[in-house]
């Protein structure tokens, strides 16, 4: 990612000091006086803002075989470039690259000296974004790393996880920070590590407003004081469910969503001392809702304490509607994770690909019995007095209800209870138990086998074709914490879906009774004066790990989601397809890689629902040439040695006929 890095030519005069230290030292920094302000641009309009102060420490060998540290602040003269996320839905990644060096001579840096910040979203409705990846790249230029071993050498050090996390915000929202985090970027490489301290950030990597300004800031939780009491032991005190009535709009004003119900949380955390306690807090009454209600998807989120949401997302096909997924924002706070071994860090933990409160269209879900569903591997969420309709509401009233089959004999599921309810969960409700659905082993060939799969655009008409074998290999951790894989050929029989527009498509496979959600994502790619081309840019894969695919795994039925939206794969003309007879095996990340065998695709420009013209892969082209090559030599071969047959038999003919004794002639 970083190898590619460009500097705009215009030069900004700034004086800073470079601090040359044997040993890594703290290094004192005014943000005030180093605060750098950077933005991106899209089309003339600001995309990505970003105030930062910020130090990098270097550590680097020396020829006498001792280790130096080179800090020295990211300049605000920085230059900048990167790339800012469209709205397309599955576009998760914005990055912004702070690049100094040759470009801007007189100030130390000879060589190529960046900084990168990647950030990501949760999609499809963003509620949060966070810091994915931070990347810093150098030189070893003798004048700032005398005696280096290595010197003029480029190095690149990096460190992906998620941090500086929003947590429950009404979008658009920018992210504040004023208190010292420091990063070790030590991943993935094999050079010392890199360690920044970002010193001041100011961030907003999304949904930038016009005028170019930061909207609504949210500050992070480290510029709050937090306590460092000792632990107490577990209160039981028994907390009272309020059961709220809930209003969402659209955008025009109409109410499209209607819900009452109480809601209580049982995260469980770490404490100072190696516990683990559950911290249990409930769903304000007064909480701030906010979403978005379109064609057959309903999405929303009820927001409180600044950093605190549950949010729920809704699918119809105009016959029923059904809820498709949860998630749960939270941050460990004093009030509610009281002595947390990590204080003011916040998590968002959810649960895709539910066809859970399914209801006829028109009416409302109702369910007074509570509900007990595990979101997360540490967050419980329990649902009482629930009536809810998220489509067709009429009048700003329910309609009618289908009430589920714990309330009265109805053929409507109810609220699903799939985990124990804990004794620490205070309530005066009885809860019925039930475990995890166990999926049974995959069964078929141990080889990917070949699926057919069609996805239709709003009109009814085919709009991407898709002909393969898939087969997924993920790693996972088993109990005696050895790293395992398991395979999964994708049925033939996955139920499919997908989008198409002018600019982005998508394929998803649901299977395994919709344990497993696997979308891949194309994008066409648009250049002044290049054919347009498109190519297989993202993938997410969101399953449970359930222990018939994951034998022996550490954390049976748990959810997991893989994500990676900076593929460039099979890259294909405008207007035709991509074929591959060769097997394609990909890394999508550290933990999974996808096999492709017997591509055809085309994900654009699809006419009369059958495939355009080919552009072959490189694998078929040469062996393709090779076969022919092949079969030119061998035919020449056998002709030369049908002559050389030929030739022979003609010879001894020709020797017989003339030393053969004529008698009538000697006679």
């Amino acid at each position: 990612m970083a190898s590619s890095l460009t500097f705009p030519n215009r030069l900004y005069n700034i004086i800073f000091i470079v601090i040359l230290c044997v040993g890594a030292k703290a290094v004192s920094v005014d943000s005030s006086q180093t605060t750098g302000h950077f933005s991106l641009q899209e089309n003339g309009r600001p995309c990505f803002l970003l105030d930062l102060s910020a130090t990098c420490h270097v550590q680097y060998e020396k020829t006498d075989g001792t280790v130096a540290t080179v800090s020295y602040p990211v300049p605000t003269y920085s230059q900048v470039s990167g790339f800012c996320a469209t709205n397309d839905e599955f576009d998760t990644l914005s990055s912004i690259q702070l690049n100094f060096g040759d470009r801007v001579p007189g100030h130390g840096f000879n060589g190529t000296f960046a900084l990168i910040l990647k950030y990501q979203r949760d999609v499809p409705v963003m509620t949060h974004f966070w810091l994915n990846e931070v990347v810093s790249v150098y030189t070893l230029s003798p004048g700032l790393f005398p005696d280096a071993k290595f010197p003029n050498v480029p190095v690149h050090t990096y460190n992906i996880g998620t941090y500086l996390n929003t947590s429950a915000f009404l979008s658009p929202r920018s992210y504040l920070c004023r208190r010292d985090k420091e990063f070790s970027l030590d991943q993935y490489v094999e050079e010392r590590p890199t360690n920044v301290t970002i010193h001041y950030i100011h961030v907003q990597p999304f949904l930038v407003q016009h005028g170019g300004k930061f909207s609504q800031t949210e500050e992070c939780p480290q510029d709050f004081q937090s306590t460092t009491e000792p632990p107490y032991p577990v209160t039981t005190d028994t907390l009272v469910i309020p059961v709220g009535h809930f209003v969402l709009h659209d955008d025009k004003g109409q109410i499209c969503l209607l819900a009452n119900f109480g809601a209580m949380f049982r995260v469980e955390y770490e404490l100072i001392q190696g516990m683990t306690r559950n911290a249990t807090y409930v769903l304000p009454e007064n909480c701030a809702i906010s979403g978005s209600c379109e064609e057959g998807t309903v999405h929303v989120t009820f927001s409180f304490d600044t950093a605190f949401n549950l949010s729920a997302s809704f699918s119809s096909n105009e016959k029923t509607f059904k809820l498709v997924s949860l998630s749960v924002g939270y941050i460990r706070s004093a009030d509610n994770f009281p002595h947390a071994l990590y204080p003011d860090t916040s998590d968002i933990e959810e649960l895709t690909n539910l066809t859970l409160l399914e209801t006829d269209a028109g009416k409302s879900y109702l369910c007074k019995e509570p509900g007990v569903i595990k979101v997360g591997p540490h967050v419980t969420l329990e649902v009482l007095e629930l009536q809810i309709q998220p489509f067709d509401v009429k009048n700003g009233t329910f309609g009618e209800t289908n009430e589920c089959n714990k309330d009265h004999s109805s053929t409507i599921a109810p609220f699903p209870t799939i985990v124990p309810a804990s004794s620490n969960i205070p309530t005066n409700h009885t809860h019925t138990t039930t475990n995890m659905p166990t999926l049974p082993p995959p069964v078929g060939p141990t080889e990917p086998v070949q699926g057919n799969y069609t996805v239709h655009d709003s009109e009814g008409k085919v709009c991407l074709l898709a002909d393969m074998g898939l087969q997924l290999r993920i790693n996972y951790t088993k109990q005696n914490g050895q790293i395992a894989t398991g395979v999964v050929n994708v049925p033939v029989n996955s139920e499919v879906s997908g989008k198409c527009s002018e600019s982005h498509s998508s394929l998803t496979l649901t299977f395994y009774d919709a344990t497993f959600n696997l979308t891949i994502s194309f994008a066409m790619h648009k250049k002044d004066g290049d054919p347009d081309t498109y190519q297989w840019t993202g993938l997410y894969l969101s399953y449970v790990e359930a222990p018939s695919i994951f034998p022996g795994t550490q954390h049976p039925n748990e959810p997991r989601l893989i994500l990676n939206t900076s593929l460039n794969l099979f890259t294909t003309g405008a207007g035709k397809s991509y074929k591959c007879n060769a097997d394609v095996d990909m890394t999508v990340t550290k933990d999974m890689a996808i096999l492709v065998r017997r591509a055809h695709l085309q994900a654009f420009g699809v006419t009369s629902g059958q495939f355009s013209a080919p552009d072959e892969c490189a694998e078929d082209s040469n062996g393709s040439v090779d076969k022919t090559a092949i079969i030119v030599v061998g035919f020449v071969l056998l002709v030369i040695a049908l002559c050389i047959a030929v030739a022979g038999v003609v010879g001894k003919r020709k020797e017989h006929m003339v030393y053969v004794r004529l008698p009538s002639l000697l006679d």
